[in-house]
This record gives structure tokens, sequence and C-alpha cells, in this order.
């Protein structure tokens, strides 16, 4: 079993359904995690739902700069069709 005790985890889409899920889990699991959305007024209502141990990032995943600005060196996609590391 995987231990997620004081684990890094980013979530991308983690201000609404599954990923909203994950990132309530995982923290009440002792993870550390950051969730990113593109729509602040998502973030900031998961944020204040999730409470002061998550930090949270209004970023597209899809735009490197952004992610880059917001101390992220690199993010790979692990998905269905899966999608080359952004560079």
């Amino acid at each position: 079993m995987l231990k997620i005790k004081d684990m890094s985890i980013i979530i991308t889409g983690g201000c609404s359904g599954l990923g909203l899920g994950m990132a309530k889990k995982y923290s009440k699991a002792g993870a550390r995690i950051t969730i990113c959305g593109r729509r602040e007024e998502k973030v900031k209502k998961a944020q204040k739902e999730l409470g002061s141990n998550v930090l949270s990032i209004v970023a597209d995943v899809t735009k490197d700069k952004v992610l880059r600005s917001n101390g992220v060196d690199k993010l790979y996609s692990c998905n269905l069709l899966g999608s080359p590391p952004l560079s």
C-alpha cells in the first residue's frame, strides 16, 4: 500500500469533483497538497473548504510559464491518452 503521509502531491483540477475529493482524502492522510485550477473563484472556494494546510494556485496547466512562476519545475500528465512532460 502506498504511504501518503508526508508526500507532496499536486492535484490539477483539484477544485471540484474527483480532484477535490482526492485533495480532501490525501490531506487528511497527512500529505502536503497543492491544488490548481483555471478559475480563481473556484480555486478560492476549494481553498476555503480544504483549509490552510492546502496550497492553491490559479493556473492553466497547459501554460508552462504560469506553473514555473509558482515554483513548479516539471509537470507530467498521467491520463489515458498520455501526454509528454511540459518542458
